[in-house]
């Protein structure tokens, strides 16, 4: 009689929604001041509960990484924030206090207030609801819809009630309210025909969905990769097990499952009744995870310069009998598109919560939807189902695939345990990523798509300069060096470009959509910069990726880069893409990036290292190799190899760490800088604080250039062999600042340098003074 009475209400409801394609027209070009728009929506990877990544970590440390995300992706102060909800079901969060420390460690001050909800699995989107009616009603201009759940620590018999009223007991519903959510899915099955076959179908598709998205690297744009301090059991020397804590990093769904076929789903046995339908394929995945979705009035975001993704335009929630909960999207979608004016057909994608495949595929045939707009990254079947994360989760999933696609509008919907759905509309308002221009009307290039590697699509470099092959090379080498980097981040590359401007050395379009690249000297196209000038500003592009004013926040996040670079120079990686095959440093290939020498190292205009080089360089190679071994745990794996290395790298690599090799980079970067010429006793001089050469006044920079001359200086002498092994150490002065504005020819390879350098750019030979 329910099923019947059910089905009667949703045909009256499907029947009596109003509105047309010009409702759509209207609602896409539609802007006014006080419209909710969304600057940021990000989330974490999701991890299986008990298990997984986040098995050692408690919910409050996933919420404040992702609330300090949030606000770092909107390039917002946290002290604008008005107010924070998190939505959270298993009530961890000790209610609201741990809740609030939470969003102290993320760096909000106590002005920011806060809160929890609990609709169940809707917890997430009513966050972000509550926060868009405050902004509506004039309440606040800026909050955070987030969600956060840990079902490692309090999923099951843990979050049931110890104790219930009697009275309370005999009310209407009442053993339905408490009936077990899998026990819901099967009478939504078998109350609505819903077969064994489609339920395992659907759930195949959920997971093929999230592998292929996975491997197109369509979840980037909304995962924040989490560092995790990792308990981990390890055999000793001894023979004996010790429990050791790794630091790992997570940034990737763990939930998506290959090979899960029809045929494979079809062998699993039923878990809640023994004649059942629903099974552990075809259900989603107990999991933990955050997200985070920062809402404020379209005034205030033009007033901060913030980038609008999406438009909030309503949300509903409507209920359902407790018995059949998972019907709630199939009355929820009907309700809130009725309130915006719209049809099912008027809808570009839905992304709808598959707490269980029978619920999910209801919902999709009662209402007419067309499969292809249903969850094209696959849903929580194969992603998992933190269940206060998923409302603000789909929230992230949603607004990056409707970007990918230049697709308009969208609906969040899903079921929530008491026997209720709710639903959201939102419309899509970022630009297509940018066209590239072309830099001079006779501009041609030379373009490589390789395969081998999936973090960056294209590479392209000037094939009306000289040594474009070359360039192409360096680019490929780039490439190959930053991808472990690329890979910790979640990064993705659409295209990395040489250029040529006048004072430019980098930049980075759409958040790293595009990278340019100066990788010639601007005095003479014919030559290659230095190769720790090319990959420092690489790691100063990315970096941008993270923030984008050059402030404290920005720099701090590029010593970071730059401190994982080091590690990864240090593990002997060579790279696993474009140019070699996971080489380390000393294979056959040579040179830092598996293959070749340093640009212009013996090439062009550079000519012949010197014997005398060569030694003191093998001598401070075997140095580093040894220092390197030391920072690197004991019995880890190196990145690319085994943990041993040989010392055959090129001379720069041998003679300079990579710390020092990017402060050298920054100095070269600052040219139209003179920087102070005392000897690194006397310190009472400081760095003049003048713009470089990118027109923006780079801090880093000028400290990083005052300890190149360290550098130098505390080098100086370890050309000579006989110096080197005796480990002798002599301070020497900087060349006179009077002579530093001619080009020089070093004494040692005749290498004609640029006018700033203080050593050659073959050799190292320091500058005569």
């Amino acid at each position: 009689m329910t099923s019947i009475s059910t089905n009667k209400r949703l045909e009256q409801i499907k029947d009596h929604i109003s509105g047309s394609s010009s409702q759509r027209e209207h609602l896409i070009h539609h802007r006014h001041p006080d419209d909710v728009v969304i600057v940021s929506a990000v989330r974490t990877p999701i991890c299986r509960a008990g298990k997984g990544g986040f098995k050692d970590m408690y919910p409050e440390d996933l919420l404040a990484v992702i609330l300090r995300a949030a606000v770092e992706r909107a390039k917002i102060d946290p002290k604008l924030v008005n107010d924070i909800q998190t939505g959270n079901v298993l009530q961890e969060l000790g209610g609201i206090k741990v809740g609030r420390a939470a969003m102290f460690a993320a760096g909000f001050p106590y002005t920011t207030t806060y809160g929890v909800l609990n609709r169940q699995c809707s917890s997430g989107l009513q966050a972000c609801n509550y926060i868009a009616n405050a902004i509506r009603a004039g309440e606040i201009d800026i909050g955070i819809g987030a969600g956060v759940e840990s079902m490692t620590h309090d999923y099951g018999s843990k979050s049931m009630p110890s104790r219930i009223s009697s009275a309370i007991k005999t009310a209407p519903n009442f053993s339905d309210i408490f009936v077990p959510m899998g026990i819901t899915s099967e009478n939504v099955a078998s109350d609505f025909s819903i077969t064994r076959e489609d339920q395992d179908r659907f759930a195949s598709e959920s997971n093929e969905k999230a592998l292929k998205a996975q491997e197109q690297g369509l979840f980037n744009a909304e995962i924040v990769p989490v560092k995790v301090q990792q308990k981990q059991t390890i055999k000793g020397e001894d023979g004996q097990e010790k429990e050791v804590i790794k630091e790992v990093i997570i940034s990737k769904d763990e939930g998506p499952r290959a090979g899960s076929t029809v045929e494979k789903l079809g062998k699993l046995k039923p878990v809640f009744k023994k004649d059942g339908s629903t099974t552990a394929g075809n259900a989603s995945q107990v999991s933990d995870g955050a997200a985070a979705v920062v809402l404020m009035r379209r005034s205030k975001a033009q007033e901060l310069g913030c980038t609008i993704l999406a438009r909030w335009c309503g949300a509903k929630v409507v209920g359902c009998p407790p018995r059949i909960m998972g019907i709630g999207p199939a009355v929820a979608i009907p309700a809130v598109l009725k309130d915006v004016g719209l049809r099912v057909d008027d809808v570009d994608i839905y992304e709808i919560n598959e707490a269980f495949a029978s619920q999910a595929l209801y919902s999709v045939r009662t209402l007419g939807i067309q499969p292809a707009k249903v969850n094209p990254k696959g849903g929580a079947i194969a992603l998992g189902h933190p269940l206060g994360m998923t409302g603000a989760r789909q929230m992230a999933t949603l607004i990056s695939q409707l970007h990918h696609t230049q697709q308009k509008i969208g609906v969040i919907s899903m079921c929530y345990g008491i026997g209720g759905g709710m639903a959201a509309v939102i419309l899509q308002l970022l630009p297509p990523p940018p066209a590239v221009p072309a830099l001079t009307p006779s501009f041609t290039a030379m373009t490589s798509n390789s395969s081998s590697s999936d973090l960056v699509s294209n590479i392209t470099c000037l094939t009306s300069k000289k040594n474009h092959e070359e360039a192409l090379r360096i680019l490929k080498r780039v490439a190959t060096m930053v991808r472990p980097i690329m890979k910790a981040h979640g990064w993705k590359i659409n295209t990395l470009a040489e250029f040529y401007p006048k004072g430019l050395l980098g930049v980075n379009i759409n958040h790293g959509w595009k990278i340019q690249l100066c990788l010639r000297y601007h005095s003479d196209e014919t030559r290659f910069l230095p190769w720790e000038e090319i990959i420092g500003t690489m790691l100063h592009e990315l970096a941008h990726n993270i923030r984008g004013p050059h402030d404290a926040q920005f720099y701090k996040a590029l010593d970071e880069l730059n401190d994982e670079y080091d590690k990864v120079v240090a593990s002997g990686y060579t790279g696993e893409g474009f140019d070699s095959a996971g080489h380390r440093l000393g294979t056959k290939h040579g040179g830092l990036g598996g293959r070749g020498t340093r640009p212009s190292l013996e090439q062009g205009t550079g000519g012949p290292v010197t014997g005398a080089t060569r030694a003191a360089a093998a001598l401070a190679a075997e140095k580093r190799r040894q220092v390197s071994e030391m920072m690197l745990p004991a019995g880890g794996r190196r990145l690319g190899g085994s943990s041993k290395t040989k010392s055959t790298s090129s001379v720069w690599e041998q003679w300079y760490s990579p710390g020092e090799l990017a402060a050298l980079a920054a100095e070269r970067r600052a040219k139209d800088q003179l920087w102070c010429g005392s000897s690194p006793v006397d310190n009472s001089q400081e760095v003049p604080s003048v713009a470089s050469t990118s027109g923006v006044k780079r801090k880093n920079d000028i400290d990083q250039g005052q300890r190149a001359i360290d550098i130098r200086d505390k080098r100086s002498r370890a050309h000579d062999p006989e110096e080197c092994e005796a480990s002798i150490r002599v301070s020497s002065s900087s060349p006179n600042t009077d002579t530093l504005w001619s080009e020089w020819s070093c004494p040692a390879c005749t290498l004609v340098n640029e006018p700033l350098a203080l050593q050659c750019n073959c050799c190292l030979m320091l500058r005569p003074n």
